[in-house]
């Protein structure tokens, strides 16, 4: 759940979960999926195919309210066209507006890389007892995820996000470093 969180480690060892959460979406493959004509042919299927986009989204948004977490940013990475972006601004809008999520727009990876640094920077500033949830990260991921995942398997997982890192980079890295504050030291 979420591509981005902060997990803060106590003198005993515990991993308490931060009330920050970030889901990053990125536009240009979300338009491209629902433009994509080998999928879809007719509107009938065009109709039913923009269902399960919105299903899914709908379905993560809701797991993103239930987890506990307060300060849930929903990052969209990415040009948009201005005609092709009408209908996932007005989805935009009601995430912030409806939903309670902060939308934060960014137009590529670079400028999506400064503002998890300040994000990093601004919550690394305050005192745990400000920013930290009751949840220890153990806790937290056996409630909100489908299968049990490591620190290490998370951070895996992020790296592969990045354009031009594969699996085999993701493991390389993680077998050094295995979380990203390790990475960064």
């Amino acid at each position: 759940l979420g591509d981005v969180m902060w997990i803060i480690k106590t003198e005993d060892d515990s991993e308490i979960v931060v009330d920050y959460i970030i889901e990053r979406k990125n536009v240009p493959d979300l338009l491209s999926s629902m433009k994509d004509g080998r999928y879809v042919h007719s509107s009938a299927s065009k109709f039913i195919f923009f269902l399960c986009i919105i299903y899914r989204y709908l379905e993560q948004k809701f797991r993103l309210k239930k987890c506990g977490v307060t300060n849930i940013i929903y990052l969209v990475e990415g040009p948009m066209d201005p005609i092709q972006a009408e209908g996932l601004d007005t989805q935009l809008i009601q995430t912030q507006i409806y939903d309670g999520m902060f939308v934060k727009r960014t137009q590529h990876e670079n400028e999506t890389t400064k503002y998890l640094t300040q994000m990093h920077t601004l919550l690394a500033s305050k005192p745990p007892d400000e920013i930290c949830t009751e949840f220890r990260f153990d806790s937290f991921q056996t409630n909100m995820t489908k299968s049990k995942l490591t620190l290490s398997d998370l951070f895996a997982k992020q790296l592969m996000r990045i354009q031009g890192i594969s699996p085999a980079k993701a493991y390389a890295i993680v077998q050094k470093y295995c979380t990203p504050y390790q990475l960064v030291k």
